[in-house]
């Protein structure tokens, strides 16, 4: 007699045919409510996660399955620890109404999470960028790529051995994705990301026709030339697999992603990982966050804005013209302390755009971003009269960028609602008056109430039961409830629905009328809702280019506030700047080392001349703890 074949369920052969073409990634199999992993996955995951590991058999005559799982809602919590354990995560959804399904409930993957292509990053107010990195080599030539996908950050270029070591000591990426078959080249030569995880890309996705055909259909282009990297091989190619990676992983259209800029040594001052590091610019190197020069000089407002000053000192500029510009703004606004501490009032009320779009851009979007982008639109105009006042360059070029966008500013305000719910499953987002079908439905729906008063009290008068009452169930749905003693006064049409201990529970052919007439209002509610919100969400995005362009406007008004209310609140005097070799510095502080000295205790200034004839070498003696390196620093 043959021995019986093993069968497995058909919900775990699904898994498996998922499995076998994602075998690195941990899969997030949703089933119901929950996200199950299964075999290695769940031991995995148990592990890292602390979730309780269990077994389960999954057909006849099988082995018991490793299993784990979790809340539904608990996703993005756990897909970042994953994330940062250094897994790759597959999230498999159901994507059809088990209600609806014939036989097993269609699944489908819908994004993959690694350490730069977390969709849960842009939920996180973070100051440092999540910066995703690719890089190739040919010859003694590397095209570097590097992009942010909760900023929208995307930048290439095309470097020798030594300016790729200069241009990318502040990058830090999370991740790094490489050839296939990428040599013996070390990327953390070059980059500063000793966490990093390193992706393998497939080498066709680098070939260089391909890589420029990806860009020129995500940018809508005939070529590349306005990016500046027309002509340069290496960095398409770097830029290209890097966009059809983030576009793979996040499955979407990356619509937040408006720009490509050309990265090159030249213009900004560049530094080395290991200088940077020294410096304590952004990380101090005994771990105290607060002893850095971001923490002492921070006075901007929004995240955009603390953000651009953070990468601003990772890469500071060394071109006089430009420098010059930006302390002209910044005397400006100091000069104009009222104007200042006014734009500070618009940037507390204004939304963090670049965020709101990459929400929006990568499907994680509500409607209350909508209206953040729709607020910040609402006070443009008021930027751009402020800015007029003020005379300098920099800041009249930021009011002739300000877009108002008043087209989609007057259809998000004509649409929703000014405090729309959190998640676009509960509704209630579009405002009255909006959609007439809309507001047909939701006259039934307030009706439904009204109704079931009149419903109850003509059956207590029909009936002769005094204590009936109508209510509801989510399992059952509505019913007319009779306690025991009146059950023999029940008429003919009262159809039972559920026993309790003291009572029964009936339907009617009426009020069952009623209850598919008010569920159906609801859920034609719903999806009316639901689609103009993604009509909503195209047209919002359409304008992303725009919209990115007033994100980067208010990031540098933040920036520059925050210089000027800093140099009003500290008393620093603005420097003159030359072409000379001579330095001289006169009452200088260390603004670090000054604001952590202990209360009453005051930082004695100094000065320094160095440089010319006769000046170019010093030498700084003194014992330990003398301030030697605190001199040497300041300057």
């Amino acid at each position: 007699m043959e021995k019986s074949k093993r069968v497995r369920t058909p919900m775990l052969d699904q898994f498996m045919k998922i499995k076998s073409e994602y075998p690195d990634a941990i899969l997030f199999f949703r089933m119901g409510d929950f996200y199950e992993m299964f075999f290695e996955d769940a031991k995995i995951a148990s592990e890292i996660l602390g979730l309780r590991l269990t077994s389960r058999a999954h057909g006849k005559k099988t082995s018991k399955v490793p299993l784990a799982g979790f809340p539904h809602h608990q996703i993005d919590s756990y897909m970042t620890r994953m994330v940062k354990a250094k897994q790759k995560i597959v999230v498999v959804e159901q994507i059809e109404d088990p209600k609806l399904a014939k036989g097993l409930v269609k699944r489908a993957v819908v994004r993959v999470a690694t350490a730069g292509t977390n969709p849960a990053a842009v939920d996180q107010e973070e100051i440092q960028s999540n910066r995703i990195a690719a890089l190739i080599r040919h010859k003694s030539k590397y095209g570097l790529a590097w992009a942010d996908i909760v900023t929208g950050e995307f930048q290439a270029g095309e470097f020798s051995e030594g300016e790729l070591k200069l241009t990318a000591g502040h990058l830090n990426p999370v991740e790094i994705i490489l050839p296939e078959s990428r040599g013996d080249y070390d990327p953390r030569k070059f980059l500063d990301a000793s966490s990093a995880i390193e992706s393998k890309v497939e080498d066709w996705i680098w070939e260089s026709s391909f890589a420029r055909q990806t860009l020129l259909d995500h940018f809508g282009t005939r070529g590349l030339k306005g990016f500046g990297i027309e002509h340069l091989d290496l960095a398409i190619s770097s830029a290209g697999a890097l966009l059809h990676y983030l576009k793979g992983n996040l499955h979407t259209k990356a619509d937040h992603m408006t720009h490509l800029a050309r990265a090159d040594v030249k213009g900004n001052l560049v530094m080395e990982a290991s200088t940077l590091r020294n410096l304590e610019l952004v990380d101090s190197l005994v771990g105290n966050h607060q002893a850095t020069l971001f923490a002492v000089i921070n006075h901007c407002i929004t995240g955009s804005g603390k953000r651009l000053l953070y990468n601003r000192l990772l890469s500071p500029l060394a071109d006089i013209k430009r420098i010059e510009h930006r302390l002209d703004a910044v005397e400006s606004l100091k000069s104009n302390i009222g104007h200042c501490n006014e734009f500070r009032d618009l940037l507390k009320q204004s939304g963090d755009i670049q965020r709101l779009l990459a929400r929006l851009a990568t499907g994680r979007g509500s409607a209350r971003d909508l209206v953040g982008i729709r607020e910040t639109l609402i006070i443009m105009p008021d930027y751009q009269n402020k800015l007029l006042s003020l005379d300098s360059p920099l800041l009249k070029r930021l009011e002739k960028g300000i877009r108002t966008l008043d087209n989609l500013k007057v259809k998000l305000q004509e649409s929703l609602h000014d405090n729309p719910p959190l998640y676009t499953h509960e509704g209630g987002m579009v405002r009255d008056g909006y959609n007439i079908k809309i507001d047909e439905l939701r006259q039934i729906r307030s009706q439904g109430k009204s109704w079931l008063g009149t419903f109850e009290a003509e059956e207590k008068k029909r009936t002769g039961i005094p204590n009936l009452k109508v209510g509801f169930n989510r399992v059952f749905g509505y019913y007319i409830e009779v306690t025991k003693s009146h059950v023999d006064k029940t008429p003919d049409n009262y159809q039972r629905r559920q026993t309790l201990v003291g009572a029964e529970r009936y339907i009617t052919p009426e009020l069952g009328d009623f209850e598919s007439k008010l569920v159906g209002a609801e859920d034609k509610i719903f999806a009316l809702e639901k689609e103009i919100f993604q009509e909503l969400v195209e047209l919002t995005l359409e304008q992303s280019a725009a919209l990115q362009e007033n994100a980067q406007i208010l990031a540098n008004i933040d920036f520059l506030c925050g210089l000027a209310v800093l140099a009003e609140e500290e008393g620093y005097n603005r420097p003159t700047l030359n072409e000379s070799d001579r330095i001289l510095l006169k009452g200088c502080r260390h603004p670090v080392v000054e604001k952590l000295l202990p209360p009453g205790e005051a930082f004695i200034p100094n000065d320094l001349e160095i440089g010319g004839d006769g000046k170019r070498i010093q030498i700084v003696t003194g014992p330990n703890m003398a301030g030697k390196s605190t001199y040497l620093r300041q300057i």
